[in-house]
């Protein structure tokens, strides 16, 4: 738009919209907005995402198996790096709506200048038009002494109001833009608050994740390091049983028979391999390499009194220790033992003759434990393998 001295405006809020809508198209792209159908898709995995997250919050780190507690680590790892980009989105979409404010405001200020500067000019050229009337017609009828003074007034009146009408429509006009540009200032304003707004709640979602994030990462390095001490000293422990099982493992299947432990016996189906559950309770760490080790058994969370009972009929040995801390062997015979260790109480002595499914004593946490649990193991000649090849 130009002012009627022919100077240039700044953009009119008609011709700035276009100028709101490139900006915004241009942060949309540099923010990562995708075309609806993939925007669909990535709702709909933020959502399973947070869900995920949700529930590894909810975890209860001193029962968790080991591989929850891994996978809640890394549902919450997933979560912050989407957190932190939204809120790094966010805060990039602020830019862009402070940058709109700027240009609303500005706007607003141009269309008032030019409110005043053309108000000036209507006075002004109101009294020039009166004074130097500055038309040849015109100049004739005022000078003509055939015209009465009336007729004078109103063709001058009327020379004024003519060239006076272009500068009040345009008046006109510049006003309905200084209220749109108002109204665009305004609800600019009003996205700033709201999305500085939405930055802080996002802020506080971010900080709780992390904080779960911490709890869990915490919980699991415990895990580690007391299950990497508890290996530790099994291992330091292997020889004296090594030598205890090849000292004492009989080659052929004892006979079987009850010891009347005080913990009665349980009656539950066997697997194909004869051996039943030893206690009940989810297996917290299962065989094989655990964090760069070998954890040769399997630990069955359970609290501290749990029965434990004979997976299989044999004979007991005694004496393992050490970091097993109160242990039970059962010899099945053909080479294959059972080992239950971390008791609390035993309820068998050496030499004694069990059932399937027999008391045999309470979990615990004795010797070099992650707190308290069964650490059950099953033996081949002396050679641990994984128990969840012989239980049902």
């Amino acid at each position: 738009m130009t002012s009627p001295s022919g100077a240039t405006t700044g953009v009119t809020p008609r011709g700035l919209a276009p100028v709101l809508v490139a900006l915004l198209l241009t942060a949309s792209a540099a923010l990562g907005v995708e075309p609806s159908g993939a925007q669909s898709e990535l709702e709909e995995r933020e959502q399973v995402q947070a869900e995920q997250a949700a529930a590894a919050a909810d975890l209860e780190t001193a029962t968790a198996q080991d591989a929850e507690l891994e996978a809640a680590l890394t549902a919450l790892n997933d979560q912050v790096r989407t957190q932190q980009a939204l809120v790094e989105r966010t805060e990039q979409a602020v830019a862009a709506a402070e940058a709109e404010v700027v240009a609303a405001e500005a706007e607003v200020v141009q269309q008032r200048e030019e409110i005043e500067v053309i108000r000036t000019e209507v006075q002004t050229t109101a009294v020039e038009a009166y004074i130097e009337p500055g038309n040849d017609v015109l100049a004739q009828v005022l000078a003509s002494e055939d015209v009465s003074e009336a007729a004078r007034r109103e063709a001058l009146i009327g020379n004024v109001v003519t060239r006076q009408q272009d500068l009040l429509d345009e008046l006109s006009g510049i006003e309905e833009d200084l209220t749109i540009a108002e109204e665009s200032a305004e609800l600019a304003r009003t996205e700033v608050e709201e999305q500085r707004q939405q930055v802080t709640d996002e802020l506080a979602d971010l900080e709780a994740t992390e904080a779960e994030q911490e709890r869990v990462q915490a919980a699991l390095d415990q895990r580690i390091g007391d299950l990497q001490a508890e290996i530790d000293a099994l291992e330091a422990s292997e020889d004296e049983l090594t030598a205890i099982i090849n000292a004492r493992a009989s080659v052929a299947p004892p006979s079987s028979g009850g010891g009347g432990s005080p913990g009665g016996s349980v009656d539950a189906p066997p697997s194909a391999s004869g051996l039943i559950w030893p206690t009940s309770g989810p297996v917290t760490s299962p065989y094989g390499p655990r964090w760069g080790r070998l954890h040769a058994g399997i630990d069955i969370g359970a609290p501290t009194g749990n029965p434990i009972y004979a997976s299989n009929s044999g004979t007991v040995i005694l004496g393992c220790g050490g970091g097993y801390g109160n242990c039970v062997l059962i010899d099945h015979g053909g080479g294959f033992l059972t080992l239950y260790a971390h008791q609390s109480a035993v309820y068998v002595s050496d030499g004694q003759q069990v059932s399937r499914g027999e008391n045999i004593g309470l979990v615990g946490c004795t010797g070099s434990c992650t707190g308290p649990h069964l650490h059950f193991e099953t033996r081949v000649n002396g050679s641990a393998q994984n128990p969840m090849n012989y239980l049902p």
